[in-house]
């Protein structure tokens, strides 16, 4: 059954479905209406230091190179609120130039339900050796409804499903 969509006299994009079992849907003039689930949840500065140890070290660094990102798996240390990991060669270059970067611990097994992303100012240790990160936000993203898992042997169960007619 797909979901009809109703905008308008909501304030808000709501989806309605019969029999849904959310705990975020209310029944309204006969019909279920679900509010989607929140999206991204703000994980708080003061509390990124736990979310991190949780996560464990292993994540991926975003840094701009030029105009396209660059990407690198790297450690992460949470020292005195600050993120540090190993810079590269380019990775130094990006930082130098263009200092925004963004740290990502994807979904895992052990946190199938959302991603963590934190975003900062990023700058050389005096060494040049590593990459010291100061977080300005952070947030828990939810894995998208679109996100399969592949079949046994590794494919789409029905690749119809996403690719054009």
């Amino acid at each position: 059954m797909s979901p009809l969509i109703v905008v308008g006299a909501l304030a808000d994009l709501r989806t309605v479905v019969k029999g849904c079992d959310s705990r975020s849907c209310r029944a309204t003039g006969g019909r279920t209406v679900c509010q989607p689930a929140a999206v991204s949840i703000t994980v708080k500065l003061e509390d990124l230091a736990g979310v991190v140890a949780e996560r464990g070290p292993d994540a991926y660094l975003v840094t701009v190179r030029d105009t396209r990102p660059h990407i690198v798996a790297v450690a992460v240390a949470f020292r005195d609120g600050l993120l540090v990991v190993g810079a590269g060669r380019r990775t130094a270059i990006n930082v130098e130039d263009r200092p925004l970067a963004t740290l990502l611990w994807p979904v895992s097994a052990e946190h199938p339900k959302h991603s963590l992303l934190v975003d900062g100012t990023a700058r050389l240790s005096d060494d040049g050796e590593w990459l010291v990160i100061t977080p300005t936000s952070a947030i828990l993203h939810r894995a998208g409804g679109r996100r399969r898992a592949l079949a046994d042997d590794g494919t789409l169960d029905d690749p119809t499903d996403v690719l054009p007619a």
